[in-house]
């Protein structure tokens, strides 16, 4: 049997992420869809997303976690000065588990921050979102172009608990060049056609499913 599919939408609010899904949904015929919850036990809530879909895919079914750790650790830097040292060490080993299990990363991002920014302010005017017009998400959508694109440690948007000298998980990536060569990572532009193609390619060619998660 052929393993199911596990696909990770990571993205601001209002970059697309729904309709990517919906668009993977059609495609692939059908798939679970889990989406993030956030509260007192998160780190809980996080590994059991990663062990259903791994039981999903083991059966041949394919699942969408719409978002998981790594939006945590983006909107905890900008609007909590970072994860803890904790939290990020159960994020790095979240992420092995993801590698290990073929999951695909389908970052929702632009080189072009103003305007999807703009976009957002438009979307929450029209329906209620959990920041609403905070002039923060600027800074959330600019953290998610420089996880693709890399950007020199200085230059990182709210690096993680920088008074510390302590830099998350997500940081690191950042400073590293970013994850656009990373075949575990597929780009989404906002109505774009051409990332199904990309995550399909990038689904074939990921590690196979272990059976110890």
């Amino acid at each position: 049997m052929n393993r199911g599919r596990i696909i990770v939408i990571e993205g601001a609010d209002a970059s697309g992420k729904t309709s990517l899904g919906d668009r993977i949904h059609r495609v692939l015929g059908s798939a679970h869809r889990i989406h993030l919850r956030v509260h007192k036990r998160l780190p809980t809530w996080q590994y059991a997303a990663i062990r259903r879909a791994a039981r999903f895919s083991c059966k041949g079914e394919h699942t969408i976690l719409d978002r998981h750790f790594i939006s945590e650790q983006i909107y905890a830097a900008v609007f909590r000065g970072g994860v803890t040292e904790e939290m990020d060490s159960f994020n790095r080993d979240q992420h092995k588990l993801l590698e290990r299990a073929g999951a695909v990363y389908v970052l929702c991002t632009s080189k072009d921050t103003d305007a999807s920014y703009n976009r957002y302010i438009e979307h929450a005017k029209k329906r209620s979102e959990w920041f609403g017009e905070d002039p923060r998400m600027w800074f959330v959508i600019k953290r998610y172009e420089q996880l693709w694109y890399g950007a020199h440690r200085d230059d990182i948007i709210s690096p993680t608990m920088k008074a510390k000298g302590f830099h998350s998980f997500i940081d690191e990536l950042t400073m590293h060049g970013g994850v656009k060569h990373n075949s575990m990572w597929v780009k989404n532009i906002h109505g774009s056609t051409s990332t199904m193609k990309d995550i399909l390619y990038a689904s074939n060619h990921a590690s196979k499913l272990t059976h110890n998660i």
